[in-house]
């Protein structure tokens, strides 16, 4: 098949995509779609496809998936990882080996306990205690119980609040403007600022805040990103312009617009 250059318009895309595969039996898999989005208006009709055609969405909001065609799809809601399978995982970052040691076997069943089965916070908890001695788990756990009850995010957070200033100002960089860029730019201006980006990156790799793909472009997972600009919009809920960084384009025109003043210093994305 052909490499298809760029695509301006929704209708040429549609219509390139029913030329295209119309004659085949393909798998699409659409990853974590929100409430925007219209399926018939990027894909077209499922009437297009040969028989046999399957797709794969995932979305973490389930009513954008019941807009679908009941008789013709099939909801699969993801279970929570199970306790064993959670203590594995964990114990991959935390330990390196798919067991605690004995020393910490308490206290590494007490942490997958208060997980509850999510991945991503077995991986970010895990490598922040890796290394660490057992008073500071004891210190970590108890900070875990008293956000327990509020939430991914607020569980997450432990691991962004144990990092230094720099590596805290560079993570919500990325959160607020450089998911899916280049990292060569922003680590200039983060030299710039004395900000050590070197270091930092670093760090926030090892503590599975953030990852590199393969194009030196920043990655990080969508709740991670969220916590991040969650922290932002909340240094000034009312007033926007004097939070330390706005990335909404709607809310970053609005203020130009009304010339409103930046006592702080302000990066758009």
């Amino acid at each position: 098949m052909d490499t298809v250059g760029s695509i301006n318009e929704v209708v040429e895309g549609k219509k390139l995509i029913k030329d295209r595969v119309s004659l085949f039996k393909v798998l699409i898999v659409l990853d974590d779609v929100d409430e925007k989005f219209i399926f018939e208006d990027i894909i077209g009709n499922l009437g297009d496809f040969a028989s046999g055609s399957r797709f794969i969405i995932t979305s973490r909001d389930v009513n954008v998936l019941c807009t679908f065609n009941k008789s013709r799809c099939k909801l699969y809601e993801v279970g929570e990882m199970n306790a064993q399978f959670s203590l594995e995982l964990f114990c991959k970052h935390a330990f390196k080996k798919n067991c605690p040691s004995q020393e910490y076997e308490t206290l590494s069943q007490d942490i997958v306990s208060i997980a509850g089965g999510l991945p991503l916070f077995l991986e970010v908890v895990g490598r922040l205690l890796y290394g660490q001695a057992k008073e500071i788990w004891e210190d970590r756990l108890e900070q875990l119980r008293k956000v327990s009850v509020r939430g991914v995010s607020e569980r997450l957070k432990i691991s962004y609040n144990a990092l230094e200033y720099e590596a805290q100002q560079i993570f919500l960089d990325i959160a607020c403007f450089y998911v899916n860029m280049n990292k060569e730019k922003p680590t200039y201006m983060w030299s710039d600022l004395k900000l050590f980006p070197i270091t930092n990156i670093n760090v926030l790799v090892q503590r599975s805040m953030i990852k590199i793909g393969d194009d030196n472009q920043f990655q990080i997972h969508d709740q991670l990103r969220d916590m991040g600009r969650a922290i932002v919009h909340e240094e000034n809920i009312e007033e926007p312009w004097m939070r330390s960084r706005i990335w909404d384009t709607e809310e970053s025109v609005d203020l130009l617009r009304n010339k409103k003043v930046f006592p702080k210093k302000i990066l758009t994305g």
